[in-house]
């Protein structure tokens, strides 16, 4: 399986009826990423989908009323780079073409080894970066090495501290959305409760290393990245 830390800043949604099976992933894969939010039924995942904006949807084909696969068109819709996991019993190739028209990142046959899943998440996790990717411009000066973690001003090596470049690179990989305090929180302390100041303390300090209004405050809400348009 290799290194786990590209699935640390994973938000994962888990759609699964059957409720022995996804209380067990759900608390495997809390190990692994940053976030995994759970539903037993299509249309409430679809409302939750819509709240949360999950990097990585996960989800069986096969449950009553709405099926995996319209709900992965109704989701497709609304985003197209969300990164989708289909899970079956079946193995019939008819079962499998639609999700090839949907852009689906992995299809996985039930039984599911978890280490099979966490390589599909692996490849979500590439998919999200951009294989060819790596390199972010935060201006016309400074780049982020996502792969390296290096933050460079022309050719001037930038040290961060540990935190500051987990929130620099949570924030690019969110790059579309509002990260909220309660997104950082959870990611640099867990399930600790920390103070709206402890957080803003951290964006001080990353502020600190990177040009003026890279990071854009969302007043009341989080953050927001606002990167160079060149090569992204």
């Amino acid at each position: 399986m290799g290194n786990m830390d590209e699935l640390q800043y994973l938000n994962i949604l888990y759609v699964e009826d059957e409720i022995e099976t996804l209380e067990l992933y759900s608390e495997f894969l809390s190990y692994y990423v940053n976030g995994v939010e759970t539903s037993t039924s299509s249309g409430e995942a679809l409302e939750m989908f819509k709240r949360k904006k999950p990097d990585v949807v996960l989800t069986d084909i096969d449950m009553p009323g709405i099926n995996g696969v319209t709900l992965a068109t109704e989701i497709r819709k609304l985003d197209k780079e969300v990164r989708i996991i289909m899970l079956t019993a079946h193995t019939d190739p008819k079962y499998m073409i639609p999700s090839i028209e949907l852009d689906i990142s992995k299809y996985l046959v039930k039984p599911i080894s978890k280490s099979a899943l966490l390589d599909a998440l692996k490849k979500c996790a590439h998919e999200l970066k951009g294989e060819n990717d790596s390199i972010v411009f935060l201006d016309e000066d400074f780049t982020f090495n996502l792969e390296n973690k290096e933050l460079l001003h022309g050719k001037e090596h930038i040290r961060l501290q540990k935190k500051s470049t987990q929130i620099l690179e949570y924030l690019i990989l969110h790059k579309n959305s509002v990260v909220t305090y309660e997104s950082i929180s959870e990611l640099l302390w867990g399930d600790e409760l920390v103070s709206l100041n402890a957080i803003r303390c951290q964006i001080r300090s990353l502020r600190k290393k990177l040009p003026v209004d890279v990071v854009e405050n969302i007043s009341g809400i989080g953050y927001k990245i606002n990167l160079s348009q060149k090569k992204q």
